[in-house]
């Protein structure tokens, strides 16, 4: 089993409702012939970019994830390709008076480079 942090950014095509900043732990299970499962846990913040009934712009607040199962397919020594098929994000912009949040479920696909 073996684990690393990364550092990761969220955003969208089209003017996304907050912006995010956050980073992953990652835990290899299994590694086989340049194919790898894995599960990731994500930690950061999160910021409002437009004022909502009871949440104004510039709220901000923490960002939890979690990915059960991913897969990372080796391209070369340094680089893989990651696919996380079921992964749930729950940006969180306002904690109090009443807490604002917004579950997300997402297909995640990117590349991770370990220098």
């Amino acid at each position: 089993m073996r684990s690393r942090l990364v550092l990761q950014t969220c955003s969208t095509g089209r003017l996304p409702p907050f912006h995010a900043r956050y980073g992953s732990l990652s835990v290899d299970w299994l590694q086989a012939k340049g194919i790898t499962l894995r599960s990731s846990v994500h930690l950061g913040a999160t910021l409002l970019l437009f004022d909502l009934v009871g949440a104004p712009e510039g709220s901000w607040g923490p960002l939890v994830g979690l990915a059960l199962l991913g897969v990372a397919w080796d391209l070369s020594p340094n680089l893989q390709i990651i696919i996380e098929p079921a992964e749930v994000m729950m940006p969180i912009v306002q904690l109090e008076p009443v807490p604002f949040y917004y579950r997300q479920y997402r297909l995640a696909i990117g590349l991770q480079w370990n220098p």
